[in-house]
């Protein structure tokens, strides 16, 4: 019989290949199943069967149609008592009457609605800003997302606890050789960029920039889906960059560690993010980064890193330039991110968001 509180967690995000959210989930729940006290039993819901931790307990819905169905529609309908529903991914259950805590880790959507379509804006708009301001706590992964979440969902500050993302220690530095070998990349040095080629990472300028600097010895390398259904071969031809624009669709983990550890740098010139992930996860490498100077990039990179003021060509040609004439500052902001991606660790993301979920089931809400 259990005696105590029960933690329910939405997990639907743990199936298929995960990244963002997924990852996030699967690296909170190899934490708590360490450390999910003061929670009796904590029960993870999804709609098919899950390797979990010890101590979590998979609880299966099965459930034939949508993940969106599956959440808004069976789990409301199927949802044993729990005292807390920690809901991972945006969004709490339509039909859930109970306290819940939820994770936004961008507001992306609501802050640059150029970049979604208007069925994705007219089906999730009004249901993320609904969940935002039904939740009893709201966690953001920056302290410039909580300001999104505050601007954007009207969601008060008191009620918004900022809980920065771990870097998974499969990321360090390793000898590249071998697997650069395998990709066909060990003949000559490369810039790198890793995520989901979205429009509002620019990555067209950023190809524009790197045929204006960049000599031809150089290649450059776009690890990610290629969400924006850009036309690189295109790109490629126009600019005259020929095989010195490699594009790798979904690399694994062994091959991103790889990536990262043989770059000359990494660029990452977003116009917003909810945190840049891959930022830690280069600086994790041994790899230097340029950047841009807003958002949560410039909150996550510190003084480790360099910065354009956007990711418009025009702004990356400077800083893109001074970092590979410069290999003596290289070394040191790879040195330097090192040692700052060492303080983003997943013990603490899930102690600290642990922390926040334990306050609300104590008190009912959370105070600042």
């Amino acid at each position: 019989m259990v005696t105590g509180p029960t933690l329910g967690i939405v997990a639907n995000r743990l199936l298929g290949r995960r990244t963002g959210v997924g990852r996030y989930l699967a690296n909170l729940l190899r934490q708590w199943g360490r450390q999910h006290a003061p929670f009796a039993q904590v029960l993870v819901f999804t709609p098919r069967p899950v390797p979990l931790p010890a101590g979590l307990q998979n609880c299966v819905l099965p459930f034939a149609g949508s993940a969106f169905l599956w959440e808004h529609l069976l789990l409301p309908a199927r949802l044993p008592a729990v005292d807390l529903l920690f809901c991972p991914a945006y969004t709490i259950p339509l039909g859930f009457r109970g306290r819940a805590a939820l994770t936004i880790h961008d507001a992306i959507q609501a802050a640059l609605p150029e970049e979604f379509p208007f069925w994705y804006r007219y089906r999730y708009g009004l249901l993320y800003r609904w969940s935002a301001r039904r939740a009893q706590v709201v966690l953001a992964d920056s302290a410039a997302t909580a300001t999104d979440i505050q601007q954007y969902y009207g969601v008060p500050r008191a009620r918004i606890r900022v809980v920065p993302l771990g870097v998974d220690p499969v990321f360090r530095p390793v000898d590249p050789q071998p697997v650069l070998r395998r990709l066909g990349l060990d003949d000559r040095p490369y810039l790198l960029f890793v995520g989901k080629l979205t429009r509002r990472r620019n990555i067209p300028g950023l190809c524009v920039a790197f045929a204006t600097v960049a000599e031809k010895e150089y290649r450059l390398v776009l690890a990610g889906e290629n969400s924006a259904q850009l036309d690189l071969v295109a790109i490629a031809r126009r600019l005259g960059l020929g095989d010195r624009l490699r594009y790798l669709p979904f690399p694994p983990d062994e091959e991103l560690v790889a990536l990262y550890s043989g770059a000359t740098l990494v660029v990452y010139p977003s116009q917003r993010e909810g945190f840049g992930l891959p930022i830690v996860e280069a600086m994790a490498c041994g790899a230097p980064v340029l950047t841009v100077a807003t958002s949560a990039m410039q909150e996550v990179a510190g003084e480790a890193a360099w910065y354009a003021s956007s990711p418009a060509a025009s702004d990356l040609v400077a800083p893109l330039r001074a970092a590979l004439a410069d290999p003596v500052r290289r070394a040191e902001l790879a040195a330097a991110g090192r040692e700052r991606a060492a303080h983003f660790r997943w013990e603490s993301t899930a102690a600290s968001t642990l922390a926040a979920l334990s306050e609300l089931l104590c008190s009912g809400t959370v105070h600042a």
